[in-house]
């Protein structure tokens, strides 16, 4: 499926110079391939959800090699792959603006080097919580949520169980609806996070946003880094890590577990 995609000439050309390699009777046999482990397979994880059901009748109707999906109304649910093997598990829901919106269910980092030629003990893994979530009731918007005691309940769970190279600050309310939690980041001193943005007087620190958008009717969290200090100790904000939507009634426990599985592979 996705092998035959990526391995058709799209453009209907061949490649001259090996198809002349391959008639040269003084041609070499191909080495054999040295490497001693088999790298983690995203393209075999990929295809093989791809081919999997719901309910042995909900087929995947959207398959690429980043992203499949089963479902295309509210409820129907996405797994997409980021680049550093981030495995996020999505539900389609409606804001409260009437927009479709994906928010965020689950998210896996499987460990490469162990499950590499496993890759279908992953897809197994990712497609128990699909088949589970599909049949769940669906979320909503909202028009109001008391934000702040997620905050305080994911700030607790975050100094619990963040890795060491974090040193909780302190939760700043921006407004009611608005909060940051803020971690220090022990041993990279000044200027010693790689970041095209940073100058060597500033010093990186781990945010994690939380806003709840009353237009929308959603929770909004980002977990990044930033750089502090300079001139007028300014802050410029690095690539985020987790930029993802929540649903107001989905459980503080299911968000929060979310945001501690990014911090622990920041």
């Amino acid at each position: 499926m996705f092998k035959a995609f990526f391995e058709t000439d799209i453009f209907g050309f061949e490649d001259l110079e090996d198809k002349k390699a391959e008639k040269n009777p003084l041609r070499t046999s191909p080495e054999k391939d040295e490497m001693p482990v088999r790298p983690f397979s995203v393209q075999w994880l990929m295809d093989t959800l791809s081919r999997k059901r719901i309910g042995k009748s909900i087929k995947c109707n959207h398959a690429f090699l980043d992203k499949v999906q089963w479902g295309k109304e509210d409820g129907a649910i996405r797994v997409r792959l980021s680049p550093n093997i981030m495995i996020s598990v999505e539900r389609l829901i409606t804001d409260r603006k009437g927009h479709p919106t994906w928010i965020l269910k689950k998210v896996f980092k499987p460990r490469i080097s162990e499950y590499a030629g496993k890759e279908e003990l992953v897809a197994k893994d990712v497609f128990e919580v699909v088949e589970s979530l599909y049949y769940n009731q669906l979320e909503g918007a909202a028009e109001h949520y008391p934000l702040k005691s997620l905050v305080l309940r994911m700030s607790g769970r975050s100094r619990a169980s963040a890795p060491e190279i974090f040193i909780y600050e302190d939760i700043k309310e921006i407004r009611p609806d608005y909060f940051t939690i803020k971690f220090n980041l022990r041993g990279v001193g000044v200027g010693k996070l790689a970041s095209r943005i940073r100058q060597v007087n500033q010093t990186p620190a781990a945010i994690i946003d939380v806003n709840f958008n009353k237009e929308r009717g959603l929770i909004h969290v980002i977990v990044g880094s930033v750089s502090i200090g300079g001139e007028g100790d300014d802050w410029a904000v690095d690539i985020p890590y987790l930029d993802a939507m929540f649903a107001p009634n989905q459980p503080k426990d299911e968000i929060i577990d979310t945001v501690l599985t990014t911090l622990k592979y920041f």
